[in-house]
Parts: structure tokens; sequence; C-alpha cells
């Protein structure tokens, strides 16, 4: 698992060397406790694991 990406070419890089799972600013900023709670209460919009990583769709 890769920490704290925060350009389309390095997430590429990791997705190159066999990195399927990440988080950094690229994907989200960080939030006050209660944004994260209401962001994980509402519906998803669309997950980003499925934007940049969809062969981990499968698993």
């Amino acid at each position: 698992m890769a920490e704290g990406i925060e350009t389309v070419d390095q997430m590429n890089f990791l997705r190159q060397n066999d990195c399927t799972k990440g988080q950094g600013y690229l994907f989200a900023q960080p939030e006050q406790g209660l944004d994260l709670v209401q962001r994980f209460e509402a519906p998803p919009v669309a997950p980003f694991q499925s934007l940049l990583w969809p062969e981990n769709d499968r698993n």
C-alpha cells in the first residue's frame, strides 16, 4: 500500500509496479472528523478504486 500519492505520474508508477492500493492528496484532501463522517454516511458517487484501479473491482 502506498501512502502520500499526490500526482497521476506517481499513481501510474505504482500501478506499473503492481501496487494496487494507496491514498493521498490525489484522491482526497484531509478532512475534519465530522466532514468525514458525513462523507461515509452519504451514498457513494463513484468509488475512487473503480476509477483508478479498476482491476481491484474483482477482489
